[in-house]
């Protein structure tokens, strides 16, 4: 069984770790990673019937029919979606085929963007969903 919770918050911190020394490429790379895998623990606990892994790394497809298909089926999931948007971001721009653009290619402050969309999703869906008793807080590793 996949462990997509655990998987954000080892990404989130990674991401944190490469910022701050300077690995802006690999810290944006790993940004994307914390949206998919919030995304896809959702999908995992408000719907049984999907499997998250049919959406590939497409955060776009991830967020408007992954999640959009366990909002029909949970309309509680709602609360956990309705201050982000990915969909024009640079977090959702190139995940995950951006692991093989060149060096050099993200600015701090744009980096610094992706890396603190990546993690306001980390708060509002895996964090939130801890504080509402979907996760135990032991499931964010």
């Amino acid at each position: 069984m996949d462990a997509y919770a655990q998987a954000a918050t080892r990404h989130l911190r990674d991401s944190k770790l490469l910022f701050g020394n300077q690995r802006f490429d690999n810290a944006v790379y790993l940004a994307g990673y914390v949206a998919e895998c919030s995304m896809k623990a959702m999908i995992e606990v408000f719907d049984r019937h999907s499997n998250p892994r049919q959406f590939g790394h497409n955060l776009r497809k991830l967020q408007q029919e992954g999640l959009n298909r366990s909002i029909r089926l949970q309309p509680k999931l709602h609360s956990f979606l309705s201050s982000f948007a990915i969909d024009s971001t640079e977090l959702a721009k190139g995940h995950p085929d951006r692991r093989y653009w060149a060096t050099g290619r993200w600015r701090p402050d744009l980096a610094r963007a992706v890396l603190e969309l990546a993690e306001e999703i980390y708060q509002k869906t895996l964090l939130e969903m801890v504080l509402s008793g979907y996760l135990r807080r032991s499931d964010l590793g």
